[in-house]
């Protein structure tokens, strides 16, 4: 029996005629007015939306004409067109498993990232609070600067390899104690927990800063019932404390007693998954284009001047604000609170900034664990990204055992 291969070809050709008939930019436009609220304000941008979706419509159509049409077509010029979208087609589909063989790191981890709002990012988004969250019980394979690696998270949304409900030890922290760029197993949760006999909860997530780090200890960790607390501060913290909060926010945190720091119950958030799924595939395809405005107009970097040095500046403030706060709280759960420095990769760059946390803590009582020794190991960090590697993440971790060993032996 002989297989009539252009009635399928034409079938596919309506199809896709009809797909993008079906999803034209008035459709998309009405489905993003819908959603827009219900995820964080530069999760979809709504030019970007309209212009991607005329553009795969454009695509989805001529492709469906060719098909429908391939019939009627000269052999040479069908051979010539099909070559052109079948280029198309496989140019689209390296970039998005692989995008370094065409662009260089940096570009290529923002056009796959798992690090957003995606329906296949990590990330959903809290209105009210004004806060990124990580989706629960969510896998992902990560994708930065040239690292690949698995993440996972728990029913409460961190990157811990079971659920418990009781730990020993909680962890807060930004993108160098979440884990980037390395498996669980080579995380300073999974060390720590290696090196004692205790349990560790990780709730780091990536680019936390004191304001949504008070707010995951005082909302789940100290739930955790944990013995201690470990706050690990980075140099970069008060910058995003500065590019989440006005300085009106900051200041009315600030003027705020410690007793009466409250915080809001996360929004109930019934997303649409269909609706999120569309508005994604539009926002990140195609991928030819995204790829060619990130070669052609670089990326922009957000530009937040601050005086980091000033242990008096309004973030400065903020953040010993919230880490007297969190010691509070801790105090409160017998939990025992301890500041961990990371004062950027090189402790001689921002001595400042270890002297400034290094007296706050004695001024008030709070234990401090100094792991500068590691800061200058280049050998410590994955190359040409800054964070730790996995003989990073034991050499801090093997500090921080040695320091609560030598605590439960009085």
């Amino acid at each position: 029996m002989k297989i009539n291969y252009f009635k399928y070809f034409m079938i596919i050709g309506l199809i896709l005629i009809v797909t993008s008939l079906i999803f034209n930019p008035f459709v998309i436009e009405k489905i993003y007015d819908k959603e827009k609220y219900k995820y964080e304000d530069n999760a979809f941008n709504k030019q970007n939306l309209k212009n991607h979706t005329i553009i795969i419509n454009a695509f989805l159509i001529s492709l469906g004409l060719f098909l429908i049409s391939i019939k009627k077509i000269n052999v040479n010029l069908a051979l010539l067109i099909g070559t052109v979208f079948m280029f198309i087609i496989l140019l689209e589909f390296l970039l998005s498993i692989n995008p370094t063989i065409f662009l260089e790191p940096m570009h290529s981890s923002l056009l796959i990232s798992k690090y957003t709002y995606y329906y296949d990012g990590i990330y959903e988004y809290d209105p009210e609070l004004k806060m990124k969250f990580m989706k629960p019980n969510f896998k992902a394979k990560m994708f930065w600067g040239g690292y690949k690696w698995k993440h996972k998270t728990d029913k409460y949304g961190f990157r811990n390899p079971t659920d418990r409900d009781k730990v020993d030890i909680v962890l807060l922290g930004d993108s160098l104690i979440y884990g980037h760029g390395v498996n669980q197993d080579q995380t300073i949760a999974y060390f720590l927990e290696d090196f004692t006999s205790y349990s560790v909860e990780n709730l780091a997530r990536t680019a936390d800063s004191s304001f949504q780090e008070i707010y995951m200890l005082n909302k789940y960790g100290l739930n955790f019932q944990p013995k201690y607390v470990l706050y690990f501060f980075f140099s970069n913290d008060l910058y995003d404390v500065a590019n989440v909060l006005s300085k009106e926010q900051v200041m009315e945190f600030i003027e705020t007693p410690i007793e009466n720091i409250t915080f809001k119950e996360r929004a109930q958030i019934k997303r649409s998954k269909f609706k999120g799924f569309v508005l994604s595939i539009l926002s990140q395809r195609p991928y030819i284009l995204r790829a060619y405005n990130l070669v052609k107009n670089g990326i922009n970097q957000p530009s937040t001047e601050l005086d980091e040095q000033n242990g008096s500046s309004l973030e400065w403030n903020y953040t010993k604000k919230a880490i007297l706060q969190m010691k509070y709280a801790s105090d409160l759960a017998n939990a025992e609170f301890i500041i961990i420095p990371i004062t950027h990769e090189n402790p001689s760059w921002n001595p400042e900034q270890f002297s400034t946390l290094y007296d706050f803590s004695s001024q008030n009582n709070i234990s401090f664990i100094d792991i500068s020794s590691v800061f200058n190991m280049s050998s410590y960090y994955l190359q040409n990204d800054g964070h730790y590697n996995e003989d990073g993440s034991k050499a801090v971790a093997e500090i921080v055992a040695k320091y609560l060993k030598t605590k439960d032996e009085y």
